[in-house]
């Protein structure tokens, strides 16, 4: 009859390994002792996973911990929180966000909630935790933005787009001088855009879509990293503020189109420049001539003037704009 063959005897460390191996272990629990010394319940349970698990191991168990240790203490100051709860308070929604959010916002929870970006700081006194961004478009969000809002001073970022928002933008609003990108459209945002939006922070402002009244003042010039701007399908008055808008050195799109806007281009001084590619003015009511400094845009491709009251002839140094792509100036007079 056949016989079973053995199993082969596992290896044996020679004396070399062993106190490789021994040494490995002892430097690992020392490690863990000294990163654990403020958690001693934690750094038990990793020595005894050290034990039975191995040094490697142990190790990545305890970088978890240390990791969940963090997060599980992540704090935003209370005023923050607060403007979190004002804005669960001021705005409903039965399908979107409002469901996830608490009534008050903890401060030690508030990163985790949907829609809030938060970002490490040490500059809080306390608080590790600081709220950086907030994206809750398309959430059908019914109501106003809150006052509270200001509160927020190292928000970055705010996205409320595509949503069933009303009544103003809140002065405090201005507070927020570390936004680069506000992205209102497609609300029902009212009043005048205050003046203290067009800071040096700013990159991305959209508020198209909203009904917005007033002029476009000539606080545009403060916005000196502004690259895109969207304030069409407004009730916006007054000029287009286009000498300002051009002399901006980063500004690449500009649409202030179906306004209304009134403004001879002739008299317009437009400026220098080599950034702004997107230029759309249609639907207003602009009249002249355009101007022959609109030749200064040198890296210019879309121009959309339609449905104005422009009376001129089109001037030949639009056709010599070797970088205008598209042009377009229907329904003018």
């Amino acid at each position: 009859p056949r016989t079973r063959p053995r199993s082969p005897l596992p290896t044996r460390r020679n004396a070399s390994q062993r106190k490789q191996g021994d040494s490995l272990q002892i430097r690992t629990a020392r490690a863990l002792k000294s990163f654990f010394e403020q958690h001693e319940l934690a750094a038990w349970r990793m020595m005894r996973a050290h034990a039975q698990i191995g040094a490697a191991a142990a190790l990545r168990c305890a970088l978890a911990v240390a990791l969940l240790a963090v997060l599980a203490s992540a704090d935003i100051p209370p005023s923050q929180a607060d403007a979190l709860t004002a804005m669960k308070a001021s705005m409903t929604s039965p399908f979107g966000w409002a469901r996830n959010w608490p009534s008050v916002v903890n401060g030690s929870t508030a990163c985790a909630l949907e829609g809030v970006r938060c970002a490490a700081t040490s500059s809080l006194g306390g608080y590790n935790e600081t709220v950086t961004g907030i994206d809750l478009n398309t959430d059908r969000l019914i109501g106003i933005i809150p006052y509270e809002i200001g509160n927020l001073t190292d928000l970055k970022e705010m996205d409320l787009s595509k949503n069933y928002i009303q009544g103003t933008l809140p002065s405090t609003i201005g507070q927020l001088t570390k936004l680069k990108r506000l992205i209102l459209f497609g609300n029902r945002i009212g009043g005048l855009i205050p003046r203290s939006l067009f800071h040096p922070t700013i990159e991305d402002m959209q508020l198209n879509g909203n009904i917005f009244t007033g002029n476009i003042t000539d606080d545009v010039s403060n916005a000196k990293n502004l690259t895109y701007i969207d304030l069409s399908t407004n009730q916006l008055q007054g000029g287009t503020q286009l000498s300002l808008f051009s002399s901006l050195p980063k500004i690449q799109h500009v649409d202030l189109s179906l306004n209304n806007l009134v403004e001879n281009i002739s008299e317009i001084n437009v400026q220098s420049s080599s950034s702004l590619q997107f230029l759309k003015l249609n639907d207003n009511h602009l009249f002249g001539c355009f101007p022959p400094t609109l030749s200064a845009l040198s890296a210019l491709e879309y121009l959309i003037v339609d449905a104005n009251r422009i009376s001129c002839e089109i001037p030949s140094f639009i056709f010599n704009m070797t970088t205008l792509r598209y042009f377009q100036a229907s329904q003018n007079q």
